[in-house]
């Protein structure tokens, strides 16, 4: 039980750190960003910071691949061709709830870092996620990939700049309609709650 309380404390702790640079990232140039400000602002003080942070550069790369991660969960789904629907709406839910970070770290330097930590590590698990783990995947696949991440990165960064004045369910449709070469009737969506 003790453990438990550790756990939720710390997960309660990196949350209010993290939500601390996406509130200072709104506010202007990531660079001008340093621990002092992120736990001024979180209102926990330096110590705390450094048991669970090495540098700011540690703590914004952990939030790039909660993303990562996130992202990959759901399109391991898409990929594996279990109810594409569901899981690409899945996808686009999550970045909905986490707009304030993807849409500012979308303007910052660490764009770029972002997109090519998607690719790779999306190039890696297909590979792994290949039917036959032998076989290599082409140059040809490669590009699909970079393709494709990237493509479906902007439209989401598009949407959310957008104000979503589509709805999810729709874009996940556009977007497995674009992914595929389909029309949108091919891919019905799936309605999720919507954010409160």
């Amino acid at each position: 039980m003790e453990q438990t309380k550790e756990n939720l404390r710390v997960l309660k702790t990196k949350k209010r750190l993290k939500e601390s640079v996406v509130e200072l990232l709104k506010q202007g140039d990531a660079s001008l960003i340093n621990v002092r400000s992120i736990c001024e602002f979180a209102k926990i003080n330096r110590t705390t910071f450094y048991n669970h942070y090495q540098d700011k550069e540690s703590l914004l790369k952990e939030m790039i691949l909660d993303t990562v991660d996130a992202s990959c969960d759901f399109l391991k789904a898409f990929l594996e061709k279990r109810n594409r629907g569901l899981a690409m709406t899945r996808m686009l839910q999550y970045y909905r709830d986490n707009d304030g970070f993807f849409k500012t770290l979308m303007k910052t330097d660490y764009a770029d870092s972002f997109i090519k930590l998607m690719i790779h590590t999306l190039w890696e698990k297909n590979c792994l996620w290949s039917k036959d783990a032998n076989v290599s995947l082409s140059s040809y696949e490669y590009y699909r990939i970079v393709f494709k991440v990237t493509g479906v990165i902007y439209i989401i960064l598009q949407w959310l700049e957008d104000d979503k004045q589509i709805s999810l369910s729709t874009m996940s449709s556009y977007i497995l309609s674009f992914l595929s070469g389909k029309t949108t009737k091919m891919y019905p969506s799936v309605d999720l709650i919507k954010k409160r």
